[in-house]
C-alpha cells in the first residue's frame, strides 16, 4: 500500500525550495490546506485564475492557479486542502516564482483560532450587549420634529470623498447639521484620535468616511472597535468600494458600502418622511 502523502502548507512549500533546488514535488501531486484569497478578477489563457493561499497562522501564502469552474466553488477565507503541483518559474531579475496549480480540491477544513479573532469575537459580543443604535428610527423621529441631526463627517486629510458625499446628498442636505473633519485615515492612533475629538462636540452621528485604494488595515483594529463602541454617537462607517469588508463595519451601528452610499442614504430619509406625512393625511 502506498504510503500517504503528507499534507503541506504554503510555508512548507517555501521552506522546501528554499533549501533544496529540484524536488520532487514539481514532478508529482501533493496536497496543500490553507486560506483561500481572490486575488483580483482577470481570466488568463486557458481558462485560468490566479489567487492566493495562506497559512492559517502565519504570514506565508502561495499564488495559486485555479480553473474558472474551481474558483467557483471556492470561498474567499474559508480553509481548503487542495491537490495538484508546483509551478517553479525563475525571472529575469534572479528570484524564483512558485504556483500552486490545483487539480483537485479534496474538502474544507476547520480554521484555528487566533488570538485576535478571540479578542475579535469578544468586541462583537461586547457590541452585541450594548445594543446596536436605531439610525433610521433616529434620523426619521428627528425630521418629524423639525430637528436637524448633528453628522460629524470624519474624511482623509488628503481625500476628495467629501465631494461625492455632499453632492449626493443635493437638497436635502437642509436637514441636517454636517460637520466635516479631517484625519490621518491610514493610521490606527489617528484615527482613534479623530473619533473621540469628535464624540466630545457631542454629535448625534459620527460618521467615518474614506474612499477606496490603498491601505485599509487600520480598519481591522481591535483597538480601533473598541473606541468605536465606546462612542456617545451613533457610529456610521462608509470605507472603501463595496467588495471591502473591515472588521469596523461589524461594531459600527450602520456600515455603508461606500460614501456614495451613505449620501444617497441621507437624500432618501426626508424623501422617505414626506411620504409617511403625506399618507397619513390622506388617512385622515
Amino acid at each position: 500500500m502506498n504510503e500517504k502523502e503528507p499534507l503541506h502548507t504554503p510555508a512548507s512549500i517555501v521552506e522546501i525550495f528554499a533549501n533544496v533546488f529540484a524536488v520532487a514535488t514539481e514532478t508529482k501531486i501533493i496536497s496543500i490546506v490553507g486560506i483561500y484569497a481572490r486575488s483580483g478578477g482577470k481570466e488568463y489563457g486557458g481558462g485560468y485564475y490566479y489567487d492566493t493561499l495562506h497559512d492559517d497562522g502565519s504570514d506565508h501564502q502561495i499564488t495559486l492557479r485555479v480553473s474558472r469552474a474551481m474558483r467557483q466553488q471556492l470561498r474567499a477565507n474559508e480553509c481548503y486542502s487542495l491537490n495538484g503541483y508546483i509551478i517553479k518559474k525563475a525571472r529575469k531579475n534572479g528570484s524564483i516564482s512558485l504556483t500552486f496549480a490545483v487539480t483537485e480540491i479534496t474538502g474544507t477544513e476547520l480554521r484555528k483560532i487566533s488570538p485576535e479573532d478571540k479578542e475579535k469575537a469578544a468586541v462583537v459580543q461586547e457590541k452585541v450587549a450594548i445594543g446596536y443604535r436605531n439610525l433610521d428610527g433616529f434620523i426619521r423621529e428627528s425630521i418629524f420634529r423639525g430637528h436637524k441631526p448633528k453628522i460629524i463627517c470624519i474624511f482623509g486629510n488628503t481625500g476628495i470623498v467629501e465631494w461625492n458625499e455632499t453632492n449626493a446628498l443635493g437638497a436635502s442636505a437642509r436637514h441636517y447639521e454636517i460637520v466635516e473633519n479631517r484625519a490621518n485615515l491610514t493610521a490606527t492612533t489617528s484615527i482613534q484620535n479623530a473619533l473621540l475629538a469628535a464624540d466630545q462636540e457631542r454629535p448625534d452621528i459620527i460618521a467615518l468616511i474614506r474612499g477606496g485604494g490603498g491601505n485599509l488595515k487600520p480598519f481591522d483594529d481591535v483597538e480601533l472597535a473598541h473606541t468605536v463602541i465606546g462612542l456617545h454617537a451613533i457610529t456610521v462607517t462608509a470605507v472603501g468600494h463595496a467588495a471591502d469588508k473591515s472588521f469596523l463595519d461589524q461594531v459600527a451601528d450602520r456600515a455603508f458600502d461606500t460614501p456614495d452610499a451613505f449620501g444617497a442614504y441621507q437624500n432618501q430619509m426626508p424623501e422617505a418622511v414626506a411620504e409617511e406625512l403625506a399618507g397619513t393625511k390622506t388617512a385622515v
